[in-house]
């Protein structure tokens, strides 16, 4: 590319010589003469170091680098799952373990057959009474009923239960009839209603002179009847049967309670 704007050069300054001079004899370039004119030209140009026509080095122009957009990932909201709520594993109440019944030991007296069964049948009841501390006892009673409880007596202890249904609850009192005394110690409180009966004899005495008898025990609904009985003691109290074979139990604390 230089070489050639060179030799462009030449050729002008000789076109420009000739246009200036008398129109003489144009010389004729013997072949070669040009190219060396030329070249000595370009090479006394290269000694003196004088600039040539050459253009400027291009600069190449440095694109910055297009960075493409990276499209950012959609951004997944985590939804967070709703966590349950740590619920407290239930501790247990300390449940109590059940006490279970005591058996009573054996007892040394056995319990008479009318009572076993039965008695065998009411734990508590047997609990409450303890072991018998007699033989089985087979006696003469009698038995009345009142409108709000009842008397038995028993000929071998000559003695009268007077039982309340209204309290639960018992008393005893020894038998105050004498043969041949009035079978009515109280007439002056008269004749009992239509369809109730006052009692008499022993029953009589106790239900005319025991303070508080009579008001709680009301009239009778039936004449005493007599039957044969069976009880026996027990530690805490004794037991005895009724006319209809019931089974009366007398605790030593002074309450009663019945087994059918």
């Amino acid at each position: 590319m230089r070489t050639k704007s060179l030799l462009m050069a030449v050729v002008a300054l000789i076109l420009a010589a000739l246009a200036c001079g008398p129109p003489a004899r144009t010389p004729t370039l013997e072949p070669g003469v040009l190219e060396t004119a030329v070249a000595e030209t370009v090479q006394a140009q290269l000694a003196t170091g004088e600039p040539t026509n050459t253009p400027p080095p291009s600069v190449t122009e440095t694109v910055p680098p297009v960075i493409a957009d990276t499209p950012t990932p959609p951004v997944t909201l985590h939804t967070p799952t709703s966590t349950p709520a740590h619920t407290p594993t239930h501790t247990p109440t300390s449940t109590p373990t059940a006490t279970p019944t005591e058996t009573p030991a054996p007892c040394a007296i056995a319990t008479a057959p009318e009572f076993e069964p039965r008695l065998n049948a009411k734990p508590d009841i047997l609990l409450a009474l303890g072991c018998p501390t007699g033989e089985r006892q087979q006696t003469w009673a009698a038995e009345e009923r009142f409108q709000h409880g009842r008397m038995f007596w028993q000929q071998d202890t000559d003695m009268i239960h007077i039982l309340y249904d209204d309290t639960g609850t018992f008393q005893m009192e020894p038998d105050q009839y004498v043969e041949g005394d009035p079978e009515d110690a109280c007439p002056e409180v008269g004749d009992a209603p239509a369809g109730l009966f006052k009692p008499v004899r022993g029953f009589n005495w106790q239900w005319c002179n025991t303070t508080g008898v009579q008001d709680a025990l009301g009239w009778a609904l039936e004449g005493e009847n007599g039957y044969d009985a069976v009880w026996q003691e027990f530690e805490h109290g004794h037991v005895l049967t009724s006319r209809a074979n019931h089974i009366f139990v007398f605790y030593e604390d002074g309450t009663w309670d019945y087994i059918e």
